[in-house]
């Protein structure tokens, strides 16, 4: 019965304080702790009335508890969860959020249009621990219910390094309302901060894929070239301090730029999303032999391992490359003997293959002005030389020297001496060297010659017009002292002859020979001299004159050499010439050798002109290092003395025979005619030989296919047996360094055999230094049984047979061989004895061609029956 009622008091109450409401301007209520509580309702007379209500309405408020990034700012909404209906007042209220500032700080407190507090201002003040916030206006829930956002509270979470996760506490304490009947159920929320983290992401190492090589730059393109690694910031902080390191082979890479191995980021702090690079230009330098090379970047950042991206890219070797270096002596002016020392003076180029190849053959040509002068065996114009070595390997050098003359000046001049160098596969490569002539106070002899431009030839009379014809020397001193007994003389070039024998070489020009002015005669000297021959093509006479003479202190001046040159145009073509012989030599149907062989040569030559011409020898020259021979019948070099009338013909024949050899040849075979003025007309022709199959066979072959295991004598019988082996040469050429191995095939079965001690010769691999063609040679191993074959099956001891020469390539499974190793089967209780003494003997001879013989022992009298096979298990028996 007191249950209703209590109930029913408590309904009276809400009703009247609801009843109520409309006429207060303040209402204040005051909660228990136990129900009960005074609600005491004043009115604006100052009059009310309390009533007893059972409970206070509680309210549910909670802080947001979210992950939040760090080093941002946050909104931590402060929740409502419980429904305010319309009529409700939330009256101000104290409230405070605690939280540890080290691990997030408080900006601010919005009520934005978002929140249920719009437009309340909220006032905060910082205590110990946290703030203190005051809602300074009530909030009157007009005509709809709500719930959700209250207010929000910005906070700015820290930037701590990398780690792991910040949580950060947010305690929402001692809340309490001016009036009203709410009764705050706070709850407090929590701030998870998640650090940023730099996650730098390796874009690769960026080089060339390969080099190539260029002629015509004499290096690789691209050289120098670039190499960088790209990384790119997928994180959500910046990356500090980022470096490269590149790695590389520093005897096949130079750094260009930088020139140091360690650089900064391009940028060095890497924003997230960002990116930055290391860069660097490099030069390769030049291999002997191709191979692909290997470059790696390392990077590195504050607080962060290194790490590494590397590529790979291939460098080409090095064609021929030419570089030359030219060197002269330093030319002396000697006053007291008026002369230069050294004089003549030797220029040397060294030339070099910077390259990875090995060159064709190297030439040099020396460039000089006109001043300076060859002498002694490079005279005249023995401008272009062969290098010494011609062929160079990489980074090895060769050399080329010239001997040259300068006359005596009275003027100090420098001349530049420049080289070419040249090969025909590189480009070619240009050096000079300065030569200082210093001036000296002497005499100056300076000769000049003068012969005819050319001679001509006349058909109709059969002879070169202007011949015989006059030489001219004339010499003039340009010095600054006179010289005296000054003389010139004329070296005759081959063919030339003096038109009047008792003509002296040598002549003196006047004495003394005075200082030479503008106006004054120039001395000269003339030579009348005649051409003897009459050549097939144009050739040049060359006129030689040194000129020397006595200085005012009676020491010899130095001579001085001038040369003149006179053309002589030949009277070729006046022959013409063929050959004919096999283009090839190829097998023959049994491959044993070429054909044909002996094969013919047969050269023809006639006369094209429209005079009589001779040919005085005919010459046959042949690559003798490649097995060819001339037939004795047939000489290498004939003498025909053979005149040919206009479109006559001369045919000589040759016979040769080749070796045979297991490498293909390719020759070249000229025929050289020689007419009456040594004058070579030459024809060529080239031709391939066959080279002769190599082949090499075997067979092997067993003495014993079975091994049988005899169960009343519970052993086996025969034990030992004899592995043959024949190797045939059917090629046509002689194989040495023979080789043969013996091996077993199943090396498991290994334990049931070895070697036969008593076997003459058991080693293995055998040899033999030469097989001729058709010809066999036997190779024999022995082997006794090592072990019972207890596996209750019969086992194959294969046999296999490798083998090669130093004309074949090596033979594997040539041939092969099995022998039959029975299995062993115990002797049971119901079987008989087995009597003792048995013994069945090698048969001898082994191997055999018409009859063998096999002996046998037996402890006693008894019947025999003995079955022999062949290899092929077929057997017959015989009894005894």
């Amino acid at each position: 019965m007191r249950r209703p009622l209590v109930l029913l008091l408590f309904l009276m109450a809400v009703t009247l304080c609801s009843r109520a409401e409309s006429k207060l301007i303040r209402r204040s209520c005051a909660f228990a702790d136990e129900p009960g509580a005074l609600c005491r309702i004043v009115d604006s007379e100052g009059e009310g009335e309390a009533l007893k209500i059972g409970m206070n309405r509680e309210l549910r408020l909670e802080l947001s508890s979210m992950p939040v990034p760090a080093n941002t700012t946050v909104r931590v909404p402060l929740l409502l969860y419980d429904v305010l209906s319309p009529g409700d007042t939330l009256y101000p209220a104290v409230f405070t959020v605690l939280f540890d500032s080290t691990k997030a700080s408080f900006r601010s407190v919005e009520t934005g249009s978002n929140t249920m507090l719009e437009g309340i201002p909220v006032t905060m003040a910082s205590v110990v621990g946290g703030i203190e916030f005051r809602i300074t206006e009530k909030l009157i829930v007009s005509d709809t219910m709500l719930s959700g956002t209250l207010l929000e509270l910005l906070f700015r979470t820290p930037d701590p390094e990398e780690r792991d996760t910040l949580r950060c506490a947010l305690t929402l304490y001692s809340w309490s309302f001016d009036a009203g009947s709410f009764s705050p159920l706070p709850r407090d929320g929590l701030l998870t901060i998640i650090p940023r983290h730099t996650v730098l992401t390796c874009g690769g190492t960026y080089a060339p894929p390969a080099l190539l090589w260029s002629r015509s730059l004499k290096d690789y393109d691209p050289n120098p070239f670039t190499v960088y690694r790209t990384l790119r910031n997928t994180g959500d902080r910046e990356a500090r301090n980022v470096r490269f390191k590149i790695e590389y082979d520093k005897k096949n890479l130079v750094l260009v730029e930088p020139v140091v191995n360690v650089q900064d980021g391009a940028p060095s702090t890497v924003q997230p999303g960002d990116t930055t690079v290391g860069r660097w230009t490099m030069r390769a330098a030049r291999r002997l032999h191709g191979d692909s090379v290997s470059i790696c970047i390392v990077y590195s950042r504050d607080g962060v391992d290194s790490s590494r991206c590397c590529t790979r890219f291939w460098i080409p070797a090095a064609d021929a490359v030419l570089s030359c270096t030219a060197t002269a002596p330093a030319i002396n002016a000697v006053q007291g003997n008026q002369k230069y020392w050294p004089m003549p003076f030797e220029v040397t180029v060294t030339v070099l293959n910077e390259g990875g190849k090995r060159t064709d053959a190297v030439f040099a040509r020396l460039v000089l002005p006109k001043e300076l002068r060859f002498t002694n065996p490079d005279s005249p114009d023995r401008d272009a030389k062969r290098v010494f070595p011609s062929i160079l390997d990489p980074g090895e050098q060769g050399s080329a020297q010239w001997y040259l003359w300068h006359p005596v000046t009275a003027v100090e001049t420098t001349y530049t001496v420049g080289v070419w160098v040249w090969t025909s596969n590189a480009d070619s490569s240009y050096c000079e060297v300065k030569v200082l002539i210093p001036r000296l106070e002497t005499p100056v002899l300076t000769p000049v010659c003068q012969v005819p431009d050319s001679l001509h030839y006349d058909p109709v009379l059969d002879r070169y017009d202007a011949n015989p014809f006059d030489v001219t020397l004339r010499c003039t001193n340009t010095g600054a002292l006179p010289a005296t007994d000054v003389t010139g003389f004329m070296y005759l070039p081959r063919s030339v002859v003096l038109t009047n024998p008792g003509d002296s070489l040598r002549r003196a020009f006047p004495n003394p020979l005075l200082v030479w002015k503008p106006g004054d005669t120039v001395p000269s000297m003339k030579w009348n001299v005649t051409y003897t021959r009459k050549l097939r093509y144009d050739t040049y006479l060359d006129f030689k004159f040194v000129t020397g003479g006595v200085g005012p202190t009676g020491l010899p001046l130095d001579s001085v050499e001038t040369w003149c040159r006179v053309r002589v145009p030949g009277l070729a073509p006046s022959f013409a010439c063929v050959m004919h012989m096999p283009d090839s030599l190829p097998l023959n149907a049994t491959k044993t050798d070429v054909t044909p062989n002996p094969f013919t040569v047969r050269f023809h030559v006639w006369n094209t002109s429209k005079y009589s011409s001779t040919i005085d020898m005919v010459d046959l020259n042949y690559p003798i290092g490649d097995g060819l021979t001339l037939d004795a019948t047939t000489p290498k070099t004939r003498t025909v003395k053979r005149v040919l009338l206009p479109g006559d013909t001369l045919t000589v024949t040759w016979v040769l025979s080749v070796q045979n050899r297991v490498k293909r040849r390719d020759v070249q075979i000229t025929c050289i005619a020689y007419d009456d003025g040594g004058n070579p007309v030459a024809c060529s022709d080239d031709m391939w030989i066959a080279n002769l199959e190599t082949q090499l066979q075997c067979v092997l072959m067993t003495s014993e296919s079975v091994i049988r295991y005899h169960p009343w004598a519970q052993q086996y019988h025969p034990t030992r047996w004899v592995i043959t082996a024949d190797l045939t040469n059917t090629g046509g050429s002689p194989l040495t360094d023979l080789m043969a191995t013996l091996d077993l095939a199943d090396s498991s079965l290994m334990a049931l055999q070895e070697l036969d001690p008593e076997f003459p010769d058991n080693t293995n691999p055998k040899r033999v230094a030469v097989l001729f063609p058709q010809s066999t040679k036997t190779f024999q191993w022995g082997f006794r049984l090592a072990a019972s074959n207890n596996s209750g099956v019969s086992q194959f001891l294969v046999y296999n047979l490798t083998y090669r020469a130093k004309e074949t390539h090596f033979m594997i499974s040539g041939c092969d061989v099995p022998v039959e190793i029975e299995a062993a089967v115990l002797t049971g209780a119901s079987q008989p004895p087995a009597p003792r003494g048995f013994d069945l003997r090698q048969n001898t001879p082994n191997p055999f061609s018409s009859a063998t013989t096999i002996s046998y022992e037996v402890p006693a009298a008894m019947h025999v029956r003995m079955v022999v096979y062949d290899v092929l298990r077929r057997g017959k028996s015989g009894s005894c």
